[in-house]
């Protein structure tokens, strides 16, 4: 009996001496495990509000080609969405958000002017307008394909 009795003493000082550093070990994985877990809501999170920043660009061209007259409503509404772009985007993203909004502008410019018949009596002014409208609406045409080029880096979900 003294054999059994001392192999259980031994078993249960093995036992304790080794729960310890498990516990230890089982606990740093869970921290790890969490910091991963932060990581991937912080990544998730900056997803989010660019996907935010982006669709807004979209918004802003689906306006400005589907209405004759595009309201200055929708170009508010962009720059409310917008205005953190430079704090989640590299400068090249910023610089694309104004170029954007400057070509809306000017599409609203020239389509109010012509709701209002506010052109001059000489004809030249007014073809000369709305041919730079149509181009203006030509780029907006190419912008979603461009656009996506453009934003890709910044939805990977893998870096933040």
């Amino acid at each position: 009996m003294s054999i059994d009795g001392n192999l259980a003493s031994e078993f249960r000082s093995w036992f304790n001496a080794s729960t310890s550093p498990l516990l230890a070990v089982f606990g740093i994985w869970i921290a790890f495990q969490q910091y991963r877990l932060k990581q991937y809501t912080l990544r998730k999170d900056l997803f989010d509000k660019r996907l935010t920043i982006f669709s807004a660009a979209i918004e802003l061209i689906k306006v400005s080609l589907q209405s004759q007259h595009p309201g200055i409503e929708a170009v508010d509404e962009f720059n409310l969405k917008v205005a953190g772009a430079s704090f989640l985007f590299g400068a090249e993203i910023t610089d694309y958000l104004e170029q954007l909004r400057r070509r809306y502008l000017r599409i609203w410019e020239i389509s109010d002017k012509e709701r209002d018949n506010d052109f001059r009596d000489d004809d030249t002014e007014r073809e000369q307008l709305l041919a730079e409208r149509r181009e203006h609406r030509q780029w907006m045409r190419e912008q979603p394909t461009i656009m996506e080029a453009c934003f890709k880096k910044y939805f990977n979900l893998t870096h933040a």
